[in-house]
């Protein structure tokens, strides 16, 4: 059954396929067209249907327009149409960069995908927004050199309370598996995940091929990973009722340095440094950014 035309005032989205649904929205890959003007543009268009709390689509789209960062995916279009739904368009950006590790062959340089992110962080941090949800899957790239985009930030962090229902599965920040506060330094913690996933091709932290693994069990694989955390490792739960029942004897692990031993040395380093218990231990995005090498040929 064929897709049905998305208008707008002069402005007609012809969706061609769908590429990504989530219980709450659909991403197609559209073209779109204006009416008495020789424009026609490869887009991608989100129909969002169902905005429950911490999802807010239209907060999305207001953001993407008011960013200015080259690696940061731009909001085209904003409005809601006549089934009620919000539509944003986007550039059409090819692969995620899942997909892109998926059809990686042989030995390549991420060196300039990670300044990007970096780069990506360090402008969102400046504009005071925590974006929750730093994942392969909400990073979109042009190619294996890039340009990246951060995408996704239907559930960005700007003021107000907030929740620790947020992020995703093997990408989730020990403070968040806890219920305790966070700040910028959760976006750090999935900045090591996500580099650790373009080194070695798959999540670190996992006991599956399934990504979706349940909070105890991406705890035991975190502990079993990182070696469970002493008073000193994450002081701000040595008074909490959990510490009693964390024995660090008790957990057989792997050192994070062994772990890590197939990246390069810059790349070990990174990761390490992100994956601290205590987010006071986590360097900022712009300390990050400073010490990473930009040079491809790294």
């Amino acid at each position: 059954m064929p897709l049905e035309d998305v208008k707008h005032g002069d402005l007609t989205f012809i969706l061609h396929k769908e590429i990504y649904r989530s219980p709450l929205s659909s991403v197609y890959d559209a073209r779109a067209l204006r009416r008495h003007l020789d424009i026609d543009q490869r887009v991608a268009l989100k129909r969002s249907w169902r905005s429950p709390q911490p999802h807010d689509f239209r907060q999305e789209a207001a953001l993407l327009s008011s960013f200015s960062h080259p690696n940061i995916i731009r909001c085209l279009h904003s409005f809601i149409d006549d089934e009620d739904e919000f539509i944003t368009v986007m550039p059409y950006i090819p692969f995620t960069l899942t997909t892109l590790v998926q059809h990686a062959s042989g030995d390549w340089n991420y060196n300039p995908l990670v300044h990007q992110l970096l780069d990506a962080v360090t402008y969102i941090h400046s504009q005071g927004i925590i974006h929750r949800d730093i994942k392969p899957d909400n990073i979109l790239v042009d190619g294996p050199l890039g340009p990246l985009y951060l995408a996704d930030f239907s559930t960005a962090y700007t003021s107000g309370p907030k929740v620790c229902d947020v992020s995703t599965s093997v990408y989730r920040a020990p403070e968040l598996l806890f219920g305790y506060t966070y700040d910028q330094s959760l976006d750090i913690w999935q900045v090591g995940c996500t580099v650790a996933f373009l080194a070695l091709r798959a999540p670190l932290f996992t006991s599956s091929a399934n990504d979706n693994i349940s909070d105890i069990q991406l705890i035991a694989t975190i502990f079993g990973s990182l070696g469970p955390p002493t008073e000193e490792d994450w002081p701000e739960i040595s008074h909490s009722e959990y510490m009693p029942h964390i024995n660090p004897k008790s957990v057989q692990y792997t050192p994070i340095k062994d772990l890590l031993s197939a990246m390069p040395t810059h790349v070990q380093t990174l990761v390490a440094s992100c994956l601290k218990y205590s987010r006071s231990h986590r360097p900022t995005a712009q300390s990050l950014l400073s010490s990473y090498p930009h040079s491809d040929s790294v």
